[in-house]
């Protein structure tokens, strides 16, 4: 097994994620060097994060169709069909009134419930690359390689 170290090249910096778990392989990497700018590094930060966040629960939470079905039903007696804050906002307040909402659930699965209905929403408490590239649109969102079809 080579060691992660000694296969990174002599740079003055990297960020890089390289996870594999069963069928499961994610594989981000970014050299940074001195002229690199500081929202590159965010950019990358941010899609290592967001790869992240969607495998944590995916790991953890064993009813994610339960509390997706959950999050569905909140929207849709609120009738919201508008993404943003306000939005999230009247959710959430729902969401922690509700008696389908968060009794009963151990924490992993109301974090869950949340972070489903913040999506749902298009909105996120992390920053997301799609939110970068809006603020600096010299910023590129890296197509991930491999071979696949042209439909």
């Amino acid at each position: 097994m080579t060691k992660v170290r000694d296969s990174m090249p002599d740079e003055k910096g990297h960020v890089f994620l390289i996870g594999k778990y069963g069928e499961w392989a994610a594989i981000k990497k970014m050299l940074v060097h001195p002229d690199t700018r500081k929202e590159e590094v965010a950019l990358m930060l941010s899609a290592i994060a967001q790869t992240c966040a969607r495998k944590q629960y995916q790991f953890s939470v064993a009813n994610q169709a339960e509390l997706d079905a959950k999050a569905d039903g909140v929207l849709k007696e609120l009738g919201m069909q508008k993404k943003g804050l306000d939005s999230a906002l009247l959710a959430l307040e729902k969401l922690n009134s509700s008696v389908l909402g968060l009794s009963g659930l151990d924490e992993i699965s109301k974090s869950y419930l949340v972070y489903s209905l913040l999506e749902k929403l298009g909105y996120s408490e992390q920053i997301r690359p799609e939110s970068l590239v809006k603020i600096y649109p010299n910023l590129k969102i890296a197509k991930p390689r491999g071979l696949f079809s042209k439909k």
